[in-house]
């Protein structure tokens, strides 16, 4: 996580930035799944940075485990956020 917020602290020296979109190739297209996943980007930027960081490191295939030795918390604790964070995205979605 270090490593990340290191990187993403150059950038902003640089006057450089990276989005969630072009780092996911969304830019240019518009379909549906596009669509989508703008939206739950969108949705996921809203989260603290603790809430933010469990759900891109789970969307990114990580497992409860290393997802806990990364952040620092019991995999117990990873699991629960998880499901917190879900359901607050799902209620987020909805309204």
């Amino acid at each position: 996580m270090n490593t990340c917020i290191s990187f993403y602290r150059q950038q902003q020296r640089r006057g450089e930035h990276t989005s969630l979109d072009s780092l996911y190739g969304l830019e240019a297209e518009d379909s549906e799944t596009t669509k989508r996943l703008k939206e739950m980007y969108r949705l996921i930027a809203g989260l603290d940075k603790f809430e933010r960081a469990v759900i891109l490191l789970w969307l990114d295939e990580n497992s409860y485990e290393e997802i806990a030795e990364i952040v620092g918390v019991p995999r117990n604790t990873v699991a629960s956020k998880l499901k917190r964070i879900k359901d607050k995205l799902t209620k987020q979605a909805n309204s």
